[in-house]
């Protein structure tokens, strides 16, 4: 935790020079997936989470699809459909900005919870095969 508090400051001390200065190449550079920036704070929010132990099965329950819910939602095809459908809405709703917040937020929920279906539709299909497998290798690794 000691770790994240100091990178912290410097992307916030960044990003703040740059809205002040109006320059974009940098942002570009920070918010990239192979920035080391992005990839300090992957780490150090992965040995956050790695470390925490939550006793919740609501939490355990909603986190294990959600691996599942960024692979669907980055697939692009669907992506392309919903950066089109969120350009439209903003226009259709550009002076009523609770409403936007509002079916952004319940279009957001809709797309975890139909990822998520598709998820566990996605298990119980592969649970026999996965089955199947691991009982040959056990199978093939004790003979």
């Amino acid at each position: 935790v000691l770790y994240i508090a100091p990178l912290s400051v410097l992307f916030a001390i960044i990003l703040l020079y740059e809205y002040k200065s109006g320059t974009t190449g940098l942002n570009y550079f920070l918010w990239r997936y192979n920035s080391p920036f992005m990839i300090i704070s992957a780490i150090g929010l992965f040995f956050f989470f790695k470390n925490l132990k939550i006793k919740s099965t609501l939490i355990n329950r909603t986190s294990a699809y959600s691996f599942a819910v960024y692979l669907i939602h980055q697939h692009p095809v669907l992506w392309q459909r919903a950066i089109s459908l969120n350009y439209h809405m903003t226009i259709r709703f550009e002076y009523d900005l609770m409403s936007l917040v509002v079916i952004l937020f319940l279009f957001s929920i809709a797309i975890y919870a139909i990822s998520t279906c598709i998820d566990i539709l996605r298990q119980y299909a592969m649970n026999p095969v996965n089955q199947k497998i691991s009982n040959l290798i056990t199978k093939k690794l004790l003979n």
